[in-house]
C-alpha cells in the first residue's frame, strides 16, 4: 500500500513540474509577442517624433 502513496506522489510531482513547464511557454511566448509589439510601438513612436523635428527645424528656416 505504502509503495502506491509514493508512487502515486511522484507521478503528481511529475505533472506540477510539467503544468510548470507548460505555464512557463506560454510566459515566454507571451514575452516575445509582446516585446516585437513594443518595437514596432517605439519605432513608430520614434518616427513621429522625428518627422515633428523636422518640421519644426523647416518651419524655422522659413524664418531665417
Amino acid at each position: 500500500m505504502s509503495d502506491f502513496y509514493y508512487d502515486n506522489k511522484a507521478q503528481v510531482s511529475a505533472e506540477f513540474i510539467l503544468l510548470i513547464a507548460g505555464l512557463m511557454l506560454i510566459v515566454l511566448f507571451a514575452m516575445h509577442i509582446y516585446q516585437q509589439y513594443l518595437s514596432d510601438l517605439a519605432n513608430q513612436i520614434n518616427d513621429t517624433e522625428l518627422n515633428e523635428l523636422i518640421d519644426k527645424i523647416d518651419s524655422l528656416n522659413e524664418y531665417v
